[in-house]
């Protein structure tokens, strides 16, 4: 029931402004920038006894991703029956997936793997991370695997369902959080106007710029208030899939310099974010609660309520801004 929600409160929040230009497909699996699987390792050689690099002049691409091999015939074997080789969790650790919540100091999560660190049970190839500090295999074979399985299992089929038929914008990578698209809609140049309440309840009018962009990975979004807005800074949105909730840094560039660590979530076809820290204020009195609503393809509003009490009571829309995508980029 969770997953339908999920799934239909994204499509309705971004049904009116997607502009999306690509299927993920399995792009979300531990695959390299080409799609290439298991970090070129010939699948079938774990089946052999000993992984192998595999031989990049003879490869196979099945559902999307690449794979290399040693020779011929593992080549044929692969192309005979794929599944039977492929790693479970789209070659992400096993161990990230099954470990318990918090016990090792994260919560379940997809982690890199060192394509020499597996194990293979029930004929079902099991991939680890491993390095000079960690090694999520020895780990693994200490908790009870069969817990781990079940939960490694259930936390990989609410992913892949959330990706199945998932369609991105140019600039969001295929493995960030399917909610990512829930403010991508931000991304692109808008022209704004910006009101400020004064304390007779008046309002000033100011106009102004406002810029998206995902960051260099595809995994976040940027935002900048640029010219002419009366408050200068840049905000750092990232969905945390485990907390199930947007976080977000703002860092102000003009008059105060200050920074603030913000928290959000979507609420029936709006997004709201609410104040967790501000430098100028540790004690936390002071809060802002911002929202974003009526979103479409070429516009949006958006206002933020104030407190000065912690969150007793609040000021409503102390700031206003409605904001038209722009027609020069």
């Amino acid at each position: 029931m969770k997953q339908i929600i999920f799934l239909f409160s994204l499509i309705c929040f971004t049904a009116s402004w997607a502009q999306n230009n690509r299927l993920v497909g399995k792009s979300f699996y531990n695959v390299d920038d080409n799609n290439l699987a298991l970090k070129g390792y010939d699948p079938v050689s774990y089946f052999d006894g000993e992984p192998k690099k595999g031989n990049s002049e003879i490869t196979y691409e099945y559902e999307g991703l690449i794979y290399n091999f040693i020779g011929k015939a593992n080549l044929k074997a692969f192309k005979k029956s794929p599944e039977k080789f492929l790693p479970q969790y789209g070659g992400y650790c096993a161990f990230g997936l099954g470990a318990p919540s918090g016990k090792y100091g994260f919560n379940p999560q997809r982690f890199d793997v060192n394509p020499e660190s597996y194990l293979i049970k029930n004929e079902k190839l099991y991939l680890f991370f491993k390095n000079p500090s960690f090694d999520a295999k020895s780990f693994w074979m200490a908790e009870p695997e069969k817990n781990m399985l079940q939960q490694a299992d259930s936390i990989w089929k609410v992913t892949e369902d959330k990706y199945k038929g998932l369609k991105i914008p140019f600039g969001m990578s295929a493995k960030a959080p399917p909610e990512t698209l829930q403010m991508a809609f931000l991304v692109g140049n808008w022209e704004v106007n910006y009101k400020q309440k004064r304390n007779d309840g008046t309002y000033s009018e100011t106009k102004g710029r406002w810029y998206g962009q995902f960051t260099p990975d595809g995994m976040s979004i940027i935002d900048y208030w640029g010219k002419g807005m009366p408050v200068q800074g840049i905000n750092v949105r990232t969905y945390d899939a485990n907390l199930g909730k947007w976080s977000m840094t703002w860092v102000q560039n003009n008059t105060l310099g200050n920074k603030a660590l913000i928290e959000g979530e979507l609420v029936s076809e709006k997004m709201i974010f609410q104040t967790k820290y501000w430098e100028l204020d540790p004690s936390g009195q002071y809060l802002n609660r911002i929202t974003f609503y009526n979103v479409t393809n070429n516009s949006f509003q958006y206002h933020i309520d104030t407190s000065v009490d912690g969150g007793k009571n609040w000021i409503e829309k102390t700031t206003i801004i409605e904001a038209s995508r722009s027609a020069n980029h």
